[in-house]
């Protein structure tokens, strides 16, 4: 029996190959390290690893949302235009990610996760330190100094650790994440705060254990971190001889073969080791005449080649696979996609389920985003156990709100858990109230959590990009933008507090208690030109009262109401004739007019009269 037979007759598919599409498209969505785990073991689940973490970050998303946001009238700079910006650069590091045998984990906005998981020996470990820093090489020579089409440039930092790491599942059935811990994470935040865009920063244990012969280092200013300069050339060698250093670089990069070096356009994996490919080439094929591009050059044009100067265009296509994690897929039960599905954002599923084009799901809207700060014990089970209450927590005081719980990672200090208020097929008007009642329940409950202590939130509200980005076999559903950043920033500089920006509390005040506002002195965040005003919400009566949902009736719009509730009765009166046909209603208007408050009335009339 074929073993997704029933899950796809739940979701309406016929038996043939091109109806898996939907089930494959959802593994796109997440990682191999949630793939391959343990399905039947119920939460919290915990695996060990030993292995090689990379932090790559991205400068100048935010501001290429923003200008694209001013831009948006003219034709050529659409959210179409902006995420396929978002997508090639981004699409990029991920297909090196891929190519050199990594695991993209997470993207955190204008951020991502990777993993090299380790077998366990030292040998091994080399190797895939190796496999990223000439994946990071890759990266840099590539995506470094990026010129985009409206004049923001675009640079990625990359810090990269060895050692040992803890994913921790969290969840219940209808909603899972996971979360990366450990020394290795905690030594490659320890590495990004050296790094800056361009560069390639390496924990202690990193550069230990890597080939140090391969490549060249300059330490930093601490005596611990080291900075990659480049891959060494060395300049002796024979025609007689093979080159060890060629050799061994050529197996690490896991992107060059012959026909691709003899035929293909230039990349970064050439260019890098092309030289000793080239000793290569002229013993076993002397009949062949190389280009420039295979001869041998000093170290200084090799490094200055690798990291360039000047703005240039990505120079490879894209790492397109279909067949990507085909095995995987044939082996899944039911068990385990019904498992998985739980890991993918509510907005994505019901776009994967009804068939749709996820870049649907692209756009500059409003959100009010929470950033969920909190310390955790380290020790023992204590950790995953905790976990699992915070997640319990936020996960059920956002839903009650119809809050999407987005993303959760320990990453600086604590863990932090970020909650978007506003996705597509979950608009309310009133949703920076919702953010605010929610958060405040949730900062409550957590504060009576013996084992989960320093709990902090930033709220902000405003639009910020929405989306799937990455990579075609490797995405997620996230949000980049000024306000995204400005909820993180509030969440670190406010520690123990509820805080929220000046557009969160103007567009909720009149659905909560001005005196549940207290302004917060000021504190300059970073990469926030003007924060505002700041104030803390703090409900101090009646804690454990909760207070009732009122439902605001719609004002000042029943003629579009009873229009569109006449067409729904035309519809179903041709419904009973057997004279239905297709019927489209178009609702335009500025953003905030209240448009999402139409359709939620009419929603209500559908139910309430019993519409199909």
């Amino acid at each position: 029996m074929y073993p997704l037979k029933h899950l796809l007759d739940q979701l309406g598919f016929e038996e043939k190959s091109e109806d898996c599409t939907a089930l494959r498209q959802l593994l796109t969505h997440v990682p191999d390290v949630v793939i391959h785990s343990d399905h039947k073991t119920s939460m919290p689940r915990v695996n060990r690893v030993i292995g090689v973490c990379m932090f790559a970050d991205i400068s100048g998303f935010t501001s290429l949302c923003e200008t694209y946001a001013l831009k948006a009238s003219e034709e050529s700079c659409g959210t179409e235009k902006l995420t396929t910006t978002l997508n090639k650069y981004l699409g990029k590091i991920v297909e090196d990610i891929l190519k050199h045998g990594g695991d993209v984990l997470k993207f955190a906005g204008d951020a991502l996760l990777a993993l090299w998981v380790s077998e366990g020996n030292c040998k091994d470990t080399t190797l895939l330190i190796n496999k990223a820093i000439i994946c990071s090489i890759a990266i840099q020579e590539e995506c470094d100094n990026y010129l985009t089409d409206v004049g923001v440039m675009l640079g990625v930092k990359v810090a990269l650790s060895v050692g040992k790491m803890i994913v921790t599942h969290v969840g219940v059935d209808e909603s899972k994440h996971f979360d990366l811990s450990g020394r290795a994470v905690d030594d490659v935040n320890k590495a990004e705060k050296w790094a800056e865009p361009g560069a390639i920063i390496l924990s202690h244990m990193a550069y230990l254990n890597c080939d140090q012969t391969l490549f060249l280092f300059e330490i930093m200013a601490d005596g611990w971190h080291y900075r990659v300069a480049g891959a060494k050339v060395e300049e002796k060698s024979t025609a007689s001889t093979v080159h060890p250093t060629g050799v061994s670089l050529a197996l690490m990069s896991g992107v060059l073969t012959t026909d691709a070096v003899l035929f293909s356009a230039p990349t970064v994996a050439k260019r890098i080791f092309a030289p000793h490919l080239g000793t290569l080439l002229s013993r076993y094929h002397p009949e062949l005449k190389l280009p420039r591009l295979f001869r041998k050059r000093n170290q200084a044009e090799q490094r200055q080649s690798i990291i360039p100067g000047k703005a240039h265009p990505l120079q490879s296509e894209r790492f397109d696979d279909p067949d990507h994690r085909t095995d995987v897929f044939t082996k899944l039960s039911e068990q385990d996609i019904a498992d998985l599905r739980a890991y993918v954002s509510k907005p994505v599923l019901s776009k994967i389920d009804h068939g749709q084009d996820l870049d649907w799901l692209s756009e500059m809207r409003q959100v009010s985003v929470l950033f969920i700060n909190m310390v955790l014990p380290t020790k023992g089970n204590s950790n995953s156990l905790a976990l699992q209450k915070a997640f319990e927590v936020i996960y059920e005081c956002s839903k009650r709100l119809r809050g999407n719980l987005n993303k959760v990672f320990s990453f600086d200090k604590g863990c932090t858990f970020v909650v978007i208020f506003g996705p597509p097929g979950d608009k309310h008007e009133d949703d920076p109230a919702r953010a605010l009642k929610a958060a405040h329940r949730i900062v409550d409950t957590l504060h009576q959590i013996m084992d989960i202590t320093n709990e902090s939130i930033g709220v902000t509200t405003g639009r910020a990009f929405c989306g799937v980005v990455g990579h075609r076999d490797r995405h997620e559903y996230t949000v980049i933008g000024r306000k995204v950043n400005m909820a993180a920033r509030l969440m670190m500089n406010y520690p123990g507090v509820l805080s929220c920006d000046d557009d969160t509390y103007r567009l909720a005040k009149s659905k909560l208690k001005k005196e549940d506002f207290v302004t917060l002195p000021f504190v300059e965040l970073k990469g926030i030109a003007e924060p505002g005003i700041v104030r803390e919400y703090n409900k101090h009566h009646d804690r454990e009262v909760e207070e009732e949902e009122f439902e605001y009736p719609i004002i000042g719009r029943s003629d579009e109401v009873n229009e569109i509730k006449q067409l729904l009765q035309t519809i179903k009166s041709n419904d009973a004739l057997g004279t239905s046909n297709t019927r489209f209603v178009s609702i335009e208007g500025e953003g905030g007019i209240g448009k999402t408050r139409i359709l939620e009335e009419i929603m209500d009339v559908a139910e309430d009269e019993d519409y199909k």
